[in-house]
């Protein structure tokens, strides 16, 4: 009797289980229906550093780094992109001189400040850009530094005599015909190397009167960088708003494929893209006004 009982309250349990469900999915017809696990995927806790690739671009390099502090966490990037360190994906190159070492290193608020041998004087100006393009754009991967000075035996480094923010631009790439007008706008593209997907920033400056948004989207179908690229040349971004820290992007159905799946690669270069260039903490992705799933910051 008790075996009973028990087996036609879990039957009722399950019937009413199935009834919540199905009313769940008849209201929620803003949320589209796909082969993808909607999912909110975060960059959290990841750890990157910018490292070059065969073609001498900066390329957005995920890493181990394992102290707490933030001064030791300056040390061991410094190391990281220190020649010699082979703590690193294979297929890309650290760039800083062995020679170079920080003779002292400290933080004032958000400012960080890197005092370098004379040895730091050594580099060539070929490579002199990159060497700091990617010393600040990988110490700023840290949340709690905004600016750089770079100091050279207590001077500040030719050329370089102010606080460093990613306002310097990374791969850049210059487009304007003109001096007027000119507008910044950082564009993600993906690389295979060694069958892993990695992603470069390119800051092109341009002299078109489009949106950044929309200079984004038509930059990633044209791929001007020639690189890996899954973004559908018929893929349209009807409209887009900004709404609570929110960037909600509408696309036609050309970001999902035949199979109405989509790239997460697709997803990731439009998110680093945005958040950029854009002063938002999350993009939620739909399609013909219909939620896809969303990327935070």
């Amino acid at each position: 009797m008790l075996k009973k009982r028990l087996l036609e309250k879990t039957i009722y349990t399950l019937f009413i289980f199935t009834i919540v469900v199905t009313i769940i999915t008849i209201d929620n017809k803003n949320i589209i229906r796909t082969n993808l696990e909607i999912e909110t995927v975060s960059y959290e806790n990841n750890n990157y550093i910018y490292l070059l690739n065969d073609n001498n671009l900066l390329v957005k390099s995920p890493v181990s780094i394992k102290s707490k502090k933030i001064e030791e966490k300056v040390k061991e990037i410094i190391s990281l992109l220190t020649k010699g360190n082979n703590n690193i994906p294979n297929g890309l190159y650290n760039y800083l001189p062995k020679e170079i070492k920080i003779k002292e290193l400290s933080i004032n608020d958000d400012i960080l400040n890197l005092n370098f041998n004379k040895t730091f004087n050594n580099i060539s100006n070929d490579d002199i850009d990159i060497v700091v393009t990617g010393l600040v754009y990988s110490i700023l991967e840290i949340d709690q530094i905004k600016n750089i000075n770079i100091l050279v035996e207590d001077n500040y480094l030719k050329g370089y005599e102010k606080p460093l923010d990613k306002s310097i631009g990374i791969n850049n790439e210059y487009l304007f015909h003109n001096r007027k007008d000119i507008e910044k706008v950082v564009v993600y593209y993906t690389e295979l190397i060694n069958e892993n997907t990695y992603y470069i920033p390119v800051t092109k400056y341009i002299d078109n009167n489009d949106s950044k948004m929309k200079v984004i989207i038509e930059e990633l179908k044209n791929n001007s960088l020639d690189t890996i690229s899954y973004i559908d040349k018929r893929l349209e971004l009807i409209d887009y708003r900004e709404e609570a820290n929110v960037l909600f992007l509408n696309f036609n159905d050309y970001l999902l494929d035949d199979n109405k799946e989509v790239e997460n690669t697709n997803l990731n270069v439009i998110a680093y893209s945005v958040f950029d260039n854009y002063d938002v903490n999350m993009v939620m992705f739909e399609i013909n006004n219909k939620k896809l799933t969303n990327i935070k910051r």
